[in-house]
């Protein structure tokens, strides 16, 4: 069995590379976008010619090796299942190990987008070390600053601890709300830094554009340890032993790869044939209207951290239900400003929008007569949540230019 001939079998469309490793006995490292895992070839004099499947030794790796086991293995070990080469079954086997190594890359990149995806859902907000235990597969749990789990090839989080020897700077924000992050990579005492697989993980991010969270601690023992989540970023940059970050959203991402995705295939024909696969699922266009209706995704995100991931005004906590509501109307990016947003409950935007309720110069909420009898009385007179910092707080001018429109319209 030559070397082509194993590259031949194992062409995987992109998704896996072979590289020989010129050792003893040929071996080839398989890289899959989301699980790492390993071939190699032996020939011995009891099994003759077989090739043997190297897994990580994680949770799913562990279910991927038992349904290995099922097509027709030679043997196996606590991280390795064998095939025989000489079999005349081994072609059809191949095509089995494909599919079955295929339907699991699936499902981890599925795992992947829920931890991105629970992450975003708390930006902003500041949780204790018992509350990110919560997270789908604890994702934080690591004596390092960068998260990255076994079954992946990129790096999930990355947290600044109060007594960090590194230099992390503070993050820097932009008049859009958005913020960017410089990040000490890790360093090994004697070693070569950049080959730690933590920074690896990080500069895969880079390299796929894939984002990462970001926390930062705010309290540690003998306090309860609590840290605010910053967001979802990209990595920039990795220059000199520092990261660069840069805050982005689930749905920055995805309008991207729409706009991309329109551009490759261009308009449609009026006449053309009807594709079922290429209909986008109905529940897909709402949630992406949603996405649009809570604003920008640079001048979300800014709001959910400026406001700890809360209702400036209810106090609620819902992210799925937080809007980032213009003070002044929208009138183009330049109205991107943080000063020039409210992080609102989508009802509350939706009376902001309208101009019954607005703000007085003590940014005290006051509303329309109509709203008298309503459910919303009670939030009358309500002084709202101010961001700590006063450079993210709302301006003064906008405030007051919505409440001269507010009462001339009605």
């Amino acid at each position: 069995m030559t070397q082509s001939r194993i590259n031949e079998l194992f062409k995987r469309d992109g998704d896996t590379y072979l590289k020989s490793k010129r050792t003893p006995h040929a071996k080839w490292e398989c890289v899959d976008h989301e699980l790492i895992y390993k071939f190699e070839l032996y020939n011995s004099p009891r099994d003759g010619l077989y090739f043997r499947i190297l897994l990580s030794k994680s949770k799913l790796n562990r279910s991927l090796k038992s349904d290995l086991i099922e097509l027709n293995s030679l043997k196996s070990g606590s991280d390795f299942v064998d095939y025989s080469i000489t079999t005349p079954t081994f072609k059809e086997t191949i095509k089995k190990i494909y599919t079955t190594l295929k339907s699991y890359t699936q499902e981890s990149k599925a795992d992947h987008l829920e931890l991105l995806s629970w992450f975003e859902q708390y930006a902003g907000q500041v949780l204790t070390w018992e509350q990110l235990q919560t997270a789908p597969d604890t994702v934080t749990i690591s004596a390092k600053g960068i998260y990255k789990p076994q079954s992946l090839p990129y790096a999930l989080s990355i947290r600044q601890t109060l007594d960090s020897p590194y230099s992390d700077q503070e993050p820097e924000y932009q008049a859009d709300g958005s913020w960017r992050y410089k990040y000490a990579q890790e360093e090994e005492k004697g070693g070569d830094s950049a080959r730690l697989f933590t920074n690896q993980g990080l500069k895969r991010c880079m390299e796929d554009g894939v984002p990462v969270a970001v926390l930062r601690q705010l309290t540690k023992k003998p306090d309860v340890t609590r840290y605010r989540v910053m967001g979802l970023a990209n990595v920039e940059t990795w220059e000199n032993g520092v990261f660069t970050l840069q805050s982005t959203t689930l749905a920055s991402l995805d309008q991207e790869a729409e706009q991309r995705e329109s551009e490759s295939i261009g308009p449609t024909a009026p006449h053309s044939e009807f594709d079922p696969e290429g209909v986008e699922d109905t529940r897909k266009k709402t949630l992406r209207e949603i996405t649009k209706r809570q604003g920008q995704p640079a001048f979300r995100s800014g709001l959910l951290t400026a406001y700890e991931g809360r209702c400036a005004i209810t106090d609620c906590a819902i992210t799925q239900v937080l809007e980032a509501a213009h003070i002044t109307p929208y009138l183009g990016p330049e109205t991107n400003n943080i000063r020039n947003g409210l992080l609102l409950r989508s009802d509350l935007h939706t009376l902001w929008d309208k101009g019954m309720i607005f703000l007085d110069d003590a940014y005290t909420l006051r509303m329309l007569p109509s709203l008298a009898s309503s459910e919303y009385a009670t939030l009358d007179g309500k002084t709202i949540y101010l961001p700590n910092q006063e450079a993210l707080r709302p301006s003064l001018a906008a405030i007051q230019a919505h409440r001269s429109w507010a009462l001339k319209e009605h």
